[in-house]
Order: C-alpha cells, then sequence, then structure tokens
C-alpha cells in the first residue's frame, strides 16, 4: 500500500538547519532596534562620554599651562641700577653693623668710599644682567627703606649714647657740689666751733 505524501520529494523537506537559519538572518526591523558596532579603535564617542565638553575644556588649559613663556629680557640701564642698589644696602648695612656692634663707641663711619661703591654697584649690575636678575617692587621697597632708615637709626643709637653721657656727666657734677657743700659746711661748723672755745676763755 502506498501512501502519498507532499513531502515523497526529499527536496520539499524542512530540516531543523533552514528552520535556525530563518532566525539567523538580520532583516530590516532588527537592524533598527539592534546597537551598531562600536568603532575599530575601541574609544566610545566624546559625546558620551564628555557630553559638557569639560575634559576638552581641561586639555587645553593644561597644554596652555605648559606652554614656555617668552623670555623677558631685562635691560642693562635697570640691571645697573639694581646692582647700584645692592651695593648701596650692603655698604650701609656693614656701616651700621661695624659702627654699633664691632667697634662701638668709636664714632667713626665704617662706609666704602664713592669710587669702591660706584664699582660694586656695576660689578653687582653685570651679574644681574648675566642672571637677568628682575627686583621685584617689594624688594624695592625694603632696600630702599634700609638704605634711607638704617643710618637714621644709628643715628639715634648716637643720640641715645650721647645723651647718656650727658646725663652721667650731670650725676657725676651733682655728687661733686653735694660733697663741695658738705665739705664747706663742715668747715663752717669747725670755725664755730674754734670760735667759741676761743671767746670761753675770754669771759672766763
Amino acid at each position: 500500500m502506498e501512501i502519498n505524501s507532499e513531502y515523497d520529494n526529499p527536496g520539499d523537506i524542512l530540516t531543523l538547519s533552514d528552520i535556525t537559519g530563518q532566525f539567523g538572518t538580520k532583516t530590516q526591523r532588527q537592524d533598527y532596534y539592534e546597537p551598531k558596532p562600536e568603532a575599530a579603535s575601541g574609544e566610545l564617542p566624546p559625546g558620551l562620554t564628555d557630553p559638557a565638553g569639560e575634559a576638552a575644556a581641561e586639555s587645553s588649559a593644561l597644554n596652555f599651562m605648559d606652554a614656555p613663556e617668552a623670555e623677558k629680557e631685562i635691560s642693562p640701564e635697570r640691571c645697573q641700577r639694581t646692582g647700584m642698589r645692592i651695593a648701596k644696602a650692603i655698604d650701609t648695612g656693614f656701616n651700621f653693623v661695624a659702627s654699633n656692634f664691632i667697634a662701638k663707641d668709636s664714632g667713626n663711619e665704617y662706609k666704602a668710599g664713592k669710587d669702591d661703591l660706584a664699582d660694586l654697584g656695576e660689578a653687582w649690575g653685570e651679574l644681574a644682567q648675566e642672571k637677568q636678575w628682575e627686583m621685584s617692587p617689594v624688594w624695592q621697597v625694603l632696600i630702599l627703606s634700609a638704605m634711607v632708615y638704617i643710618p637714621l637709626a644709628k643715628e639715634a643709637f648716637n643720640d641715645r649714647r650721647i645723651m647718656e653721657l650727658e646725663r652721667k656727666q650731670e650725676e657725676q657734677e651733682q655728687r661733686q657740689q653735694s660733697q663741695e657743700e658738705r665739705i664747706k659746711e663742715l668747715e663752717n661748723e669747725l670755725y664755730r666751733r674754734n670760735e667759741a672755745e676761743r671767746k670761753s676763755p675770754a669771759e672766763a
């Protein structure tokens, strides 16, 4: 007995691989919902990792900070002024120390000569130009203030010493005057006693 079937032809039979193959074939609807493949570099787009653009701004700021600053050349005249101020400050400071501590009460000045001071200022100016030193306004004020007020402080010390000497001299004169007055009183007392003793026998 023969059974006629529409599957008698082997080419019309659906196999399991045919069924699963249909699921593996992508349709347009599947392509719409599935995520797009990542870029070959493996990095996410900047819009997803840094939507506000902060990383780019920070990178620009760092690049600006790392950029080399333009070198500023200081004029020779300014370097010479700096050198002269340094030389004067050293000269003023040394004079103050020497006259008030090393040779105290000598009354002498220990300053460099005019020509020596000019040579020192020129040497310091050449060094400032070679090293490209630029004295800030704060240091300028400090050095100029030292050059002005250190000599005034020295004068104040001298005035104090003079006042102390004058005070000691006045005290010594007062003691001497007191001693002279005491001696005069003793002499007067001795004279009165002698007069009294001389008159007593005459009256007797």
